[in-house]
């Protein structure tokens, strides 16, 4: 039987350009949770925009509700698209064998040397054999591994842990539900970085059954913040500071710096100079 399906690697490239486009939701969201930290230290700051913080706040809840379906889309009772797509044939393809290896290792193109052929195809089966097993690990577990095949029980436990994930995204959008009644706002209460171990996660995930059926790779956009977004720094602003009239105005004062982003930065500065009564106090409510 042939590891290759056409069919089903184009349903999981579907299915990894909706991963995707989340993964670039977020990497805009982290970028400002990236640039307020930077701004504010991590310490609370009293919120100057109200507008600015809820609708940050409604970003981050609504990837989490999106994350959540998109989560539950692979086990849910109405999609149930695991169950559904690992049967039979399919999942007679998530395999890995010596033979299986040597076949694909013969099947593939070798640039080099005629008489070192033997020891390239020899080495790259190897390799094969240790990505597919790995593959099988990482989704069925350590007995699906060293049977060298996946069962329909398997299928099965891989779909239940991705509903106890969801439940937990569908919680903790539940904790951060309400947009009210937090008056002084921290860095903290974005907190990304569990979302962004769960976005590699589904993606190593669909990767991994890539790997299976076609023997190939789909590369995920990075999560990491970009450096040096102007637009975050202007929201920043807009949270922390106030009007953009008023926060220049505020930074002219006392500043013999030439550009206005080094009389920010300046401004800034001595906010985070100035004494607080306490450490929990909000380090830019004295202007």
């Amino acid at each position: 039987m042939s590891a290759y399906d056409p069919v089903m690697v184009d349903d999981i490239t579907r299915k990894q350009r909706e991963l995707a486009a989340l993964a670039e939701r977020f990497e805009r969201l982290n970028s400002f949770n990236a640039e307020l930290g930077r701004a504010t230290k991590r310490k609370p700051f009293q919120i100057a925009s109200a507008l600015v913080w809820d609708a940050v706040r409604s970003m981050r809840r609504m990837f989490i509700i999106d994350l959540a379906e998109w989560v539950g889309s692979l086990h849910a009772e109405d999609g149930k698209w695991l169950r559904r797509t690992f049967q039979g044939a399919v999942l007679g393809r998530l395999r890995s064998s010596k033979k299986l290896a040597a076949k694909l290792a013969a099947e593939s193109k070798i640039i080099g040397a005629r008489e070192h052929e033997v020891f390239y195809r020899k080495h790259h089966a190897t390799t094969i054999l240790e990505q597919r097993s790995a593959a099988l690990g990482r989704l069925f577990g350590k007995e699906a591994a060293a049977r060298g095949a996946a069962t329909p029980a398997d299928v099965g436990r891989l779909a239940k842990r991705l509903e106890r994930w969801s439940t937990a995204l569908h919680e903790l959008r539940n904790v951060h539900a309400h947009a009210y009644g937090l008056r002084v706002g921290s860095v903290r209460q974005i907190g990304l970085t569990h979302l962004a171990k769960r976005i590699a996660y589904c993606g190593r995930l669909l990767n991994d059954f890539r790997l299976l059926l076609s023997h190939s790779h789909y590369g995920v956009p990075p999560l990491g913040p970009s450096a040096g977004d102007e637009n975050c720094r202007d929201l920043v602003d807009l949270l922390v500071v106030g009007t953009i009239q008023f926060a220049v105005e505020e930074w002219e004062k006392g500043s013999d710096a030439q550009y206005l982003w080094q009389k920010r930065d300046e401004h800034y500065a001595r906010m985070h100079g100035r004494r607080r009564k306490k450490k929990s106090d909000s380090f830019n409510i004295a202007r």
